[in-house]
């Protein structure tokens, strides 16, 4: 490990790339007295880096839990081209790398993973690839269905063969801040955010279609543990994605939850929906330990 500060520090598992990690503690000698029950991993989303999810992660760890994630490659403080990635499994494989370097400090106890968004996309591939890895995955607003928006075969042909390989870092569209959350300060907060990146370029476009279309082939072989979170009033990951999951997933332990009035990150949203929202998590996972 370099540069270390506080709970964050630089790190790089074998000859991966430098990643911004952190884990989420209370004060230092409670911490490390308190009996910790299970490991999770949060999996942020698109232009995101993880301080987004400090109040999850607080919460949390006060009940129990370790907590710990990175900043995804070409996202927040992590090594790589701001917004972009070749294919999902570069983030599955970091997913893991860190994961298993947590496990060989707690063995024994079970380990969970969250995504939002594109994390959620990751999370569920991570799920395909190791099925027995994870003890349960929770997924927030996954966006895992592609929209409609090439006019046939071929015009999709020529985006994701021509198109993003010569243009990646063309920008397609962007993410409203305003549609993610309806906590004004939230939103503030995502505006002045110089790390926070809301383009959609065309290369990471084309690695998250390329793993949407797997996840759409084998939803029916996902049999983890299931905790499925969307909220209702979503403009940017429609509800049918998370109910289309929730549908085909084979788990025999699934649980779907809607919330009234939310956008898109219900992690972020007004204080009374979030609080709703950290204690389904938490009681969740806890019934799983």
């Amino acid at each position: 490990m370099a540069l270390k500060y506080g709970n964050k520090c630089y790190d790089r598992f074998g000859d991966g790339p430098l990643l911004w990690t952190g884990k989420w503690t209370e004060m230092e000698l409670d911490d490390q007295e308190k009996t910790r029950t299970a490991l999770l991993f949060i999996s942020h989303g698109l232009g995101e880096h993880f301080d987004y999810y400090d109040e999850l992660g607080y919460f949390l760890v006060n009940s129990g839990f370790r907590v710990f994630t990175h900043d995804h490659i070409g996202h927040g403080t992590s090594s790589g081209t701001h917004s972009h990635v070749g294919n999902f499994k570069e983030y599955t494989k970091l997913i893991f790398d860190h994961c298993d370097e947590m496990k060989k400090n707690y063995p024994d106890l079970p380990i969970f993973l969250f995504g939002h968004s594109i994390g959620g996309a990751a999370a569920l591939l991570a799920a395909l690839e190791k099925p027995e890895y994870f003890k349960g995955v929770i997924i927030s607003s996954p966006f895992v269905i592609p929209p409609k928006v090439f006019s046939s075969s071929v015009e999709m042909f020529y985006f994701k063969n021509i198109g993003a390989r010569m243009f990646p870092q063309q920008e397609l569209s962007h993410i409203d801040p305003n549609e993610l959350s309806r906590d004004p300060k939230k939103v503030d907060r995502i505006k002045n955010d110089p790390l926070f990146h809301t383009a959609f370029k065309a290369g990471l476009w084309k690695a998250w279609l390329d793993c949407a279309a797997k996840l759409q082939q084998n939803f029916s072989s996902i049999k983890v543990p299931l905790l499925v979170l969307h909220g209702e009033a979503d403009k940017i990951g429609d509800i049918k994605f998370s109910q289309t999951v929730y549908g085909e997933a084979q788990s025999q332990d699934k649980e779907l939850k809607i919330y009234p009035g939310c956008l898109h990150n219900p992690i972020l949203e007004l204080e009374e929906d979030r609080k709703q929202v950290l204690e389904d998590i938490k009681q969740w996972l806890e019934k799983r330990i």
